[in-house]
């Protein structure tokens, strides 16, 4: 599968299917992934990014500043 161009939520829907063909449970901390694949009724763990007050993600990294 080619990666690079693409189109937007192609990946995201590839990872659904192959969720949804094996019975597994998809775990991911991207909200609208999450939600999709509850509307598809997916089995699905959403994984919330906890933020410091300094807006900076558990990585330390700001996810508005990159």
């Amino acid at each position: 599968m080619e990666i690079r161009g693409a189109k937007a939520g192609f990946i995201d829907a590839k990872i659904r299917e192959v969720a949804f063909e094996v019975q597994g449970t998809l775990i991911t901390s991207d909200k609208v992934q999450y939600l999709s694949a509850k509307a598809e009724g997916l089995y699905v763990l959403y994984l919330a990014i906890k933020k410091s007050d300094s807006g900076e993600n558990q990585y330390g990294k700001n996810p508005v500043e990159g």
